[in-house]
């Protein structure tokens, strides 16, 4: 399937979602909805973007328990978080919770970063006005009841990073650490000392993560950390790494993880195309055309014009072929729109076919 509405968006998420398992989604195109991208971002910068967990419990014949039933399970994990937080004054209480409940899963509930239109309605609302660390009540989709958490976004890191496996460079690390807890300076010590050479140079200054649902090991150290705070030795397959948690306004605009894109396509269908089939084109027809534009944009010809003339895509040809901001990390995101990510601002991809007929694609930014 190609386009990826909100509700198909969403049944691969709760599919994920902790407990719970979601049922059949049919996504119905709309004339005027795009066949390509769903939903459209078409502002003039990228759309607000939120973070959060979710502890989910599915009722039903299916799930062996009725709904009051659930809904009474719900509530006491609710509660047990209330106390928690009144006696410890914790902001980690659901992550802890979903990790004593699914300790095989060996995860925390983390479902990643989206803009508004790719979760639930009632996800996006939460998500969308929430303060940091704040949890719902209890939010029922279909056949499951969730609890949700609004999770930081952004984690920024210095890094000081000593080569090699085994306990001495372990060892050197934990001296190092040392002599940053006793005041030494992280910008001097990793210019000095850490081996991975850019970040060395920038003082240490590493990267601002954005949070996902299956984090790398340093990622995942780094929202562990406070603001401010120094971690452990990290043991990675390259080496030993200490890292600072920062302010991410300290670092570098470029630093920051990259994971939004503006992209432009056309789309060309044929009598055989599983949706919005045009029985008066072939696909051998449809190929040729498709050839036709990719020769004509890659001699430079303009490619809103051609959008606007030859483009099958619902609503394509009004919008000249945008698709507006995508986020790389949209769950069940098409292939031709993850390797679009490849390409530089200005560039073109191949012609690309699929199930509903021939694209190409253009980064705009």
């Amino acid at each position: 399937m190609i386009a990826l509405g909100r509700s198909l968006a969403w049944s691969v998420l709760l599919a994920c979602a902790l407990g719970a398992n979601s049922a059949a989604v049919v996504t119905v195109v709309d004339e005027g909805d795009s066949l390509l991208m769903s939903p459209l971002h078409l502002e003039e910068e990228p759309p607000p973007i939120r973070s959060g967990r979710a502890l989910s419990l599915g009722f039903g014949e299916a799930h062996g328990r009725t709904r009051e039933e659930a809904l009474e399970q719900v509530n006491r994990w609710l509660e047990a978080l209330r106390q928690d937080r009144e006696l410890h004054e914790r902001t980690t209480g659901l992550r802890e919770l979903i990790r004593q409940l699914r300790p095989s899963a060996g995860g925390d509930g983390v479902l990643g970063t989206f803009p508004e239109g790719v979760l639930a309605p009632e996800f996006d609302e939460f998500l969308l006005s929430a303060e940091v660390d704040q949890v719902s009540g209890v939010i029922e989709t279909g056949k499951a009841l969730h609890l949700v958490q609004r999770i930081e976004t952004y984690a920024a890191v210095r890094q000081l990073f000593l080569e090699g496996r085994g306990e001495v460079v372990r060892a050197r690390s934990l001296e190092l650490r040392a002599q940053l807890e006793g005041g030494g300076s992280f910008r001097e010590l990793a210019r000095e000392h850490s081996m991975d050479l850019p970040s060395a140079e920038r003082g240490g200054d590493y990267a601002v993560f954005e949070r996902g649902p299956r984090d790398s090991q340093l990622k995942r150290a780094a929202f562990d950390l406070e603001v401010g705070e120094l971690s452990l030795p990290i043991e990675t397959p390259l080496g030993w790494h200490l890292l600072q948690r920062v302010d991410p306004g300290e670092l570098a605009p470029e630093l920051h993880e990259k994971n939004w894109g503006r992209f432009r396509a056309v789309l060309i269908t044929h009598a055989g195309s599983s949706v919005a089939a045009n029985p008066l084109r072939s696909l051998t027809e449809a190929r040729a055309l498709t050839e036709e534009i990719h020769v004509r944009l890659s001699r430079g010809e303009p490619f809103e014009p051609i959008a606007r003339y030859s483009n099958d895509d619902p609503g394509g040809k009004d919008r000249a072929g945008d698709l507006g901001w995508i986020h790389r990390k949209t769950p069940r995101l098409p292939i031709f729109l993850r390797t679009a990510f490849l390409l530089d601002p200005g560039e073109l991809s191949l012609p690309t076919e699929t199930e509903v007929g021939w694209i190409i694609v253009r980064r705009d930014r």
